[in-house]
């Protein structure tokens, strides 16, 4: 969460410290991202508000453009074919 802190200056660098104090983001925030479980991240999505979420969404889209998730981006929106999804064969 730190690291999108650092990306940020003035006004936005700001709003990024606050939100990221949020109680909500307990679960996450002494965590490593390929650490992080879905119900940890629902835990979030349960507990916080809307701006949570939407800081939640801003640090989802950040792990994506840096590659942080173990698994190849197939597609302009980071999503991966049906069948990967489900680990059904094609």
């Amino acid at each position: 969460m730190e690291e999108a802190v650092k990306t940020k200056a003035g006004v936005p660098r700001r709003r990024w410290e606050g939100a990221i104090k949020d109680p909500a983001f307990g679960p996450l925030r002494q965590r490593v991202v390929l650490e992080t479980t879905a119900e940890e991240f629902l835990r979030v999505l349960e507990n916080g508000g809307v701006s949570t979420n939407v800081f939640l969404r801003r640090l989802h889209n950040l792990a994506m453009d840096m590659n942080w998730q173990p698994w190849p981006r197939n597609s302009s929106k980071g999503m991966l074919p049906p069948c990967a999804r489900c680990n059904r064969p094609t």
